[in-house]
Protein backbone atom coordinates (compact mmCIF):
# COMPACT_ATOMS: atom_id res chain seq x y z
CA UNK A 1 0.00 0.00 0.00
CA UNK A 2 1.59 3.32 -1.05
CA UNK A 3 2.51 5.83 1.65
CA UNK A 4 -0.04 8.61 1.88
CA UNK A 5 -2.96 6.35 0.98
CA UNK A 6 -6.16 6.78 2.98
CA UNK A 7 -7.06 3.57 4.83
CA UNK A 8 -10.63 4.57 5.59
CA UNK A 9 -12.83 7.61 6.09
CA UNK A 10 -16.28 8.25 7.41
CA UNK A 11 -18.82 10.92 8.21
CA UNK A 12 -21.00 10.79 11.30
CA UNK A 13 -24.20 12.85 11.25
CA UNK A 14 -25.17 12.36 14.89
CA UNK A 15 -27.05 9.13 14.38
CA UNK A 16 -25.33 7.18 11.58
CA UNK A 17 -21.69 6.62 10.66
CA UNK A 18 -21.27 6.53 6.87
CA UNK A 19 -18.05 4.62 6.39
CA UNK A 20 -15.92 3.68 3.40
CA UNK A 21 -14.42 0.19 3.31
CA UNK A 22 -11.11 -0.19 5.14
CA UNK A 23 -8.16 -0.93 2.88
CA UNK A 24 -5.43 -3.42 3.68
CA UNK A 25 -2.50 -4.96 1.82
CA UNK A 26 -4.71 -7.99 1.11
CA UNK A 27 -7.77 -6.03 -0.01
CA UNK A 28 -10.83 -4.73 1.88
CA UNK A 29 -10.76 -5.46 5.60
CA UNK A 30 -13.86 -7.58 6.36
CA UNK A 31 -14.15 -6.48 9.99
CA UNK A 32 -13.51 -2.76 9.53
CA UNK A 33 -16.11 -1.77 12.12
CA UNK A 34 -14.40 -3.88 14.81
CA UNK A 35 -10.78 -3.23 13.89
CA UNK A 36 -8.68 -1.35 16.43
CA UNK A 37 -6.41 1.29 14.97
CA UNK A 38 -3.26 2.90 16.26
CA UNK A 39 -4.22 6.55 16.02
CA UNK A 40 -1.07 8.04 17.54
CA UNK A 41 -1.60 11.62 18.77
CA UNK A 42 -5.37 11.47 18.40
CA UNK A 43 -4.83 10.01 21.89
CA UNK A 44 -4.02 13.51 23.14
CA UNK A 45 -7.57 14.69 22.38
CA UNK A 46 -9.47 11.40 22.77
CA UNK A 47 -7.88 10.40 26.07
CA UNK A 48 -5.70 13.08 27.69
CA UNK A 49 -8.08 15.99 27.13
CA UNK A 50 -11.09 13.81 27.98
CA UNK A 51 -9.42 12.83 31.25
CA UNK A 52 -8.56 16.42 32.18
CA UNK A 53 -12.02 17.77 31.33
CA UNK A 54 -13.59 14.94 33.34
CA UNK A 55 -11.44 15.85 36.35
CA UNK A 56 -12.47 19.48 35.83
CA UNK A 57 -16.13 18.50 35.84
CA UNK A 58 -15.70 16.26 38.89
CA UNK A 59 -13.43 18.39 41.07
CA UNK A 60 -13.76 21.91 39.70
CA UNK A 61 -11.40 24.43 38.18
CA UNK A 62 -8.68 23.67 40.73
CA UNK A 63 -7.42 20.86 38.52
CA UNK A 64 -6.57 23.23 35.66
CA UNK A 65 -4.56 25.46 38.00
CA UNK A 66 -2.76 22.54 39.67
CA UNK A 67 1.01 22.65 39.26
CA UNK A 68 2.81 19.75 37.63
CA UNK A 69 5.54 19.76 40.30
CA UNK A 70 3.01 19.22 43.09
CA UNK A 71 2.23 15.81 41.60
CA UNK A 72 5.29 14.79 39.55
CA UNK A 73 8.45 15.55 41.50
CA UNK A 74 11.34 16.78 39.33
CA UNK A 75 14.65 14.94 39.61
CA UNK A 76 16.42 17.97 38.13
CA UNK A 77 15.67 21.51 36.89
CA UNK A 78 12.79 21.89 39.35
CA UNK A 79 12.91 25.65 38.90
CA UNK A 80 12.02 25.24 35.21
CA UNK A 81 8.76 23.54 36.09
CA UNK A 82 7.68 25.35 39.25
CA UNK A 83 4.99 27.49 37.53
CA UNK A 84 3.76 24.98 34.92
CA UNK A 85 0.11 23.98 35.37
CA UNK A 86 -2.01 21.14 34.05
CA UNK A 87 -3.66 23.65 31.73
CA UNK A 88 -0.31 24.74 30.30
CA UNK A 89 0.56 21.12 29.54
CA UNK A 90 -2.69 20.29 27.72
CA UNK A 91 -2.05 23.37 25.55
CA UNK A 92 1.55 22.35 24.74
CA UNK A 93 2.67 25.59 26.38
CA UNK A 94 4.90 24.55 29.29
CA UNK A 95 7.65 26.99 28.28
CA UNK A 96 10.14 24.09 28.31
CA UNK A 97 11.73 22.34 25.34
CA UNK A 98 14.72 22.15 23.05
CA UNK A 99 13.82 24.47 20.20
CA UNK A 100 14.92 27.98 19.34
CA UNK A 101 13.82 31.16 21.08
CA UNK A 102 12.19 32.43 17.90
CA UNK A 103 8.48 32.97 18.48
CA UNK A 104 7.40 35.44 15.80
CA UNK A 105 6.45 33.72 13.63
CA UNK A 106 6.26 30.59 15.78
CA UNK A 107 6.72 27.04 14.56
CA UNK A 108 5.04 24.58 16.92
CA UNK A 109 7.41 21.83 15.70
CA UNK A 110 10.54 23.84 16.56
CA UNK A 111 12.65 21.47 18.70
CA UNK A 112 10.19 18.57 18.58
CA UNK A 113 12.19 15.50 17.47
CA UNK A 114 15.65 16.55 18.58
CA UNK A 115 18.64 14.49 19.77
CA UNK A 116 17.23 14.14 23.30
CA UNK A 117 13.92 12.61 22.20
CA UNK A 118 15.13 8.96 21.98
CA UNK A 119 16.18 8.92 25.65
CA UNK A 120 12.64 9.79 26.69
CA UNK A 121 10.93 7.69 24.00
CA UNK A 122 12.95 4.56 24.75
CA UNK A 123 12.73 4.84 28.53
CA UNK A 124 10.82 1.77 29.68
CA UNK A 125 9.56 2.85 33.12
CA UNK A 126 7.84 5.96 34.46
CA UNK A 127 10.97 6.95 36.33
CA UNK A 128 13.21 6.46 33.28
CA UNK A 129 10.95 8.70 31.21
CA UNK A 130 10.66 11.32 33.94
CA UNK A 131 14.44 11.35 34.42
CA UNK A 132 15.01 12.01 30.73
CA UNK A 133 12.19 14.55 30.56
CA UNK A 134 13.38 16.65 33.50
CA UNK A 135 17.05 16.39 32.52
CA UNK A 136 16.84 17.27 28.84
CA UNK A 137 14.36 20.13 28.53
CA UNK A 138 15.58 23.72 28.75
CA UNK A 139 13.61 26.76 29.86
CA UNK A 140 12.47 29.17 27.16
CA UNK A 141 12.66 32.94 27.71
CA UNK A 142 8.86 33.15 27.91
CA UNK A 143 6.51 32.12 30.69
CA UNK A 144 4.28 29.03 30.59
CA UNK A 145 1.06 29.49 28.66
CA UNK A 146 2.47 31.91 26.07
CA UNK A 147 3.91 29.81 23.22
CA UNK A 148 2.88 26.39 21.89
CA UNK A 149 5.72 23.96 21.20
CA UNK A 150 4.78 20.38 20.38
CA UNK A 151 6.12 17.88 22.94
CA UNK A 152 4.94 14.33 23.58
CA UNK A 153 6.86 14.59 26.84
CA UNK A 154 4.50 17.30 28.13
CA UNK A 155 1.43 15.17 27.46
CA UNK A 156 3.08 12.22 29.21
CA UNK A 157 3.95 14.19 32.32
CA UNK A 158 0.43 15.61 32.42
CA UNK A 159 -0.86 12.03 32.50
CA UNK A 160 1.53 11.17 35.34
CA UNK A 161 0.47 14.28 37.27
CA UNK A 162 -3.25 13.63 36.72
CA UNK A 163 -2.80 10.05 37.94
CA UNK A 164 -1.17 11.38 41.14
CA UNK A 165 -4.00 13.93 41.47
CA UNK A 166 -6.57 11.12 41.31
CA UNK A 167 -4.68 9.11 43.92
CA UNK A 168 -4.57 12.12 46.22
CA UNK A 169 -8.33 12.57 45.86
CA UNK A 170 -9.46 8.95 45.96
CA UNK A 171 -6.68 6.89 47.52
CA UNK A 172 -3.59 5.01 46.37
CA UNK A 173 -5.67 2.25 44.81
CA UNK A 174 -7.19 4.69 42.29
CA UNK A 175 -5.64 5.41 38.91
CA UNK A 176 -6.39 7.75 36.05
CA UNK A 177 -7.02 5.24 33.24
CA UNK A 178 -9.40 3.15 35.37
CA UNK A 179 -11.34 6.30 36.24
CA UNK A 180 -11.41 7.38 32.60
CA UNK A 181 -12.68 3.96 31.51
CA UNK A 182 -15.24 3.53 34.29
CA UNK A 183 -16.60 7.06 34.50
CA UNK A 184 -16.44 8.26 30.88
CA UNK A 185 -15.77 5.57 28.30
CA UNK A 186 -18.12 2.87 29.58
CA UNK A 187 -21.09 5.21 30.09
CA UNK A 188 -20.82 6.28 26.42
CA UNK A 189 -20.54 2.67 25.24
CA UNK A 190 -16.78 2.00 25.11
CA UNK A 191 -16.30 -1.16 27.16
CA UNK A 192 -12.61 -1.74 26.45
CA UNK A 193 -9.88 0.87 26.05
CA UNK A 194 -6.47 -0.72 25.29
CA UNK A 195 -3.50 1.59 25.45
CA UNK A 196 0.30 1.47 25.51
CA UNK A 197 1.88 1.79 28.93
CA UNK A 198 5.30 2.05 30.48
CA UNK A 199 6.96 -1.22 31.49
CA UNK A 200 7.52 -1.52 35.22
CA UNK A 201 9.64 -4.18 36.92
CA UNK A 202 10.62 -6.93 34.50
CA UNK A 203 7.40 -6.66 32.52
CA UNK A 204 5.70 -9.74 33.94
CA UNK A 205 1.92 -9.83 34.31
CA UNK A 206 2.32 -9.79 38.09
CA UNK A 207 4.17 -6.47 38.02
CA UNK A 208 2.43 -3.18 38.63
CA UNK A 209 0.57 -1.99 35.51
CA UNK A 210 2.52 0.72 33.75
CA UNK A 211 1.52 4.33 33.30
CA UNK A 212 -0.52 5.02 30.12
CA UNK A 213 1.60 7.10 27.76
CA UNK A 214 -1.26 9.57 27.10
CA UNK A 215 0.64 11.35 24.30
CA UNK A 216 -0.16 8.44 21.98
CA UNK A 217 -0.89 4.73 22.35
CA UNK A 218 -4.71 4.45 22.46
CA UNK A 219 -6.20 1.79 20.14
CA UNK A 220 -9.85 2.69 19.47
CA UNK A 221 -12.30 1.28 16.96
CA UNK A 222 -14.00 3.66 14.55
CA UNK A 223 -17.09 3.37 16.74
CA UNK A 224 -15.05 4.40 19.78
CA UNK A 225 -13.82 7.51 17.98
CA UNK A 226 -17.37 8.31 16.96
CA UNK A 227 -18.62 7.99 20.56
CA UNK A 228 -15.87 10.24 21.92
CA UNK A 229 -16.57 12.78 19.19
CA UNK A 230 -20.27 12.68 19.99
CA UNK A 231 -19.50 13.35 23.65
CA UNK A 232 -17.60 16.48 22.63
CA UNK A 233 -20.38 17.47 20.22
CA UNK A 234 -22.90 17.09 23.08
CA UNK A 235 -20.88 19.48 25.27
CA UNK A 236 -19.64 16.64 27.48
CA UNK A 237 -23.06 15.36 28.48
CA UNK A 238 -24.42 11.84 28.00
CA UNK A 239 -27.75 10.35 28.97
CA UNK A 240 -28.58 13.33 31.15
CA UNK A 241 -25.27 13.34 33.05
CA UNK A 242 -22.47 15.86 32.63
CA UNK A 243 -19.23 13.89 32.17
CA UNK A 244 -16.92 16.64 30.92
CA UNK A 245 -16.55 20.34 31.70
CA UNK A 246 -19.02 22.02 29.33
CA UNK A 247 -17.44 25.47 29.68
CA UNK A 248 -14.08 24.19 28.45
CA UNK A 249 -15.76 22.36 25.56
CA UNK A 250 -17.66 25.51 24.60
CA UNK A 251 -14.32 27.33 24.42
CA UNK A 252 -12.76 24.79 22.04
CA UNK A 253 -15.86 24.06 19.90
CA UNK A 254 -16.13 25.39 16.33
CA UNK A 255 -16.76 29.12 16.10
CA UNK A 256 -15.71 32.41 14.56
CA UNK A 257 -13.52 33.66 17.40
CA UNK A 258 -9.78 33.07 17.49
CA UNK A 259 -8.67 30.59 20.12
CA UNK A 260 -5.49 28.88 21.24
CA UNK A 261 -1.87 29.62 20.29
CA UNK A 262 -0.23 30.06 16.87
CA UNK A 263 1.37 26.99 15.32
CA UNK A 264 2.89 28.31 12.11
CA UNK A 265 0.98 25.61 10.19
CA UNK A 266 -1.20 27.14 7.49
CA UNK A 267 -3.89 26.09 5.05
CA UNK A 268 -5.36 28.19 2.27
CA UNK A 269 -7.78 29.62 4.84
CA UNK A 270 -5.25 30.73 7.43
CA UNK A 271 -3.08 29.61 10.31
CA UNK A 272 -4.05 26.62 12.43
CA UNK A 273 -3.92 27.16 16.18
CA UNK A 274 -3.51 24.76 19.12
CA UNK A 275 -5.91 24.65 22.06
CA UNK A 276 -6.79 22.00 24.68
CA UNK A 277 -5.06 19.22 22.72
CA UNK A 278 -7.03 20.11 19.57
CA UNK A 279 -5.77 21.65 16.34
CA UNK A 280 -8.05 24.54 15.39
CA UNK A 281 -8.13 24.60 11.58
CA UNK A 282 -9.60 27.60 9.76
CA UNK A 283 -12.29 27.07 7.13
CA UNK A 284 -14.07 29.49 4.79
CA UNK A 285 -17.42 28.21 3.54
CA UNK A 286 -18.75 29.25 0.10
CA UNK A 287 -21.56 31.08 1.90
CA UNK A 288 -19.06 33.32 3.68
CA UNK A 289 -18.65 31.77 7.14
CA UNK A 290 -15.10 31.83 8.44
CA UNK A 291 -14.72 29.30 11.23
CA UNK A 292 -12.18 27.67 13.48
CA UNK A 293 -12.91 23.93 13.42
CA UNK A 294 -11.35 21.68 16.10
CA UNK A 295 -9.76 18.45 15.01
CA UNK A 296 -7.91 15.58 16.63
CA UNK A 297 -4.70 14.93 14.74
CA UNK A 298 -2.45 11.87 14.85
CA UNK A 299 0.75 11.01 12.98
CA UNK A 300 0.22 9.25 9.68
CA UNK A 301 -2.87 11.20 8.67
CA UNK A 302 -5.35 10.29 11.41
CA UNK A 303 -8.05 12.91 11.94
CA UNK A 304 -11.31 13.36 13.81
CA UNK A 305 -12.92 16.66 12.78
CA UNK A 306 -15.72 18.18 14.90
CA UNK A 307 -17.92 20.32 12.65
CA UNK A 308 -21.17 22.30 12.90
CA UNK A 309 -24.52 20.54 12.82
CA UNK A 310 -23.25 17.63 14.88
CA UNK A 311 -21.21 16.32 11.96
CA UNK A 312 -17.92 14.53 12.63
CA UNK A 313 -15.44 13.50 9.95
CA UNK A 314 -12.98 10.64 10.51
CA UNK A 315 -9.99 9.88 8.31
CA UNK A 316 -7.32 7.26 8.97
CA UNK A 317 -4.39 7.18 6.56
CA UNK A 318 -0.93 5.78 5.96
CA UNK A 319 0.72 9.12 5.42
CA UNK A 320 4.34 8.39 6.26
CA UNK A 321 5.91 10.81 3.81
CA UNK A 322 3.88 13.95 4.47
CA UNK A 323 1.51 13.68 1.51
CA UNK A 324 -0.44 16.95 1.65
CA UNK A 325 -3.64 15.43 0.28
CA UNK A 326 -3.94 13.01 3.20
CA UNK A 327 -3.22 15.83 5.67
CA UNK A 328 -5.73 18.33 4.27
CA UNK A 329 -9.09 18.09 6.02
CA UNK A 330 -10.84 20.86 4.10
CA UNK A 331 -12.44 18.25 1.82
CA UNK A 332 -14.13 16.71 4.84
CA UNK A 333 -15.46 20.12 5.84
CA UNK A 334 -16.69 20.86 2.32
CA UNK A 335 -18.75 17.64 2.26
CA UNK A 336 -20.28 18.39 5.67
CA UNK A 337 -21.03 21.98 4.65
CA UNK A 338 -23.03 20.71 1.68
CA UNK A 339 -25.12 18.62 4.08
CA UNK A 340 -25.61 21.25 6.77
CA UNK A 341 -24.72 24.83 5.92
CA UNK A 342 -22.11 26.05 8.38
CA UNK A 343 -23.46 29.60 8.08
CA UNK A 344 -26.60 28.49 9.90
Amino acid sequence: MPAGEILTSGLYDGSTLYLKACKSAAGPLPYCDRQRFGVWSVTKSAANAVALLHLGQKYGDEVYKARITDYAKPVSHADYWKDVTFWDAINMATGIGNGSAKRDPNSIDDGYLDDTYPAWYEGRSVQAKLKALFRDGKKYPWAPGQVARYRDEDMFILGVAMDAFVKKKEGKQADLWSMLTKEVYRPIGIQYAPTNRTIEGDGRASDKPGQPLMAYGYYPTLGDLMKIARLYQDRGAHDGKQLLDSAKIDALAYGTSERGLPTGNKTKYGETRYFTAFWQAQYQSPEGCHLYVPQMDGWGGNYVVLMPGGYTGIRLAKNWDGNEAASDTTGIMEVANRLTKFCQ
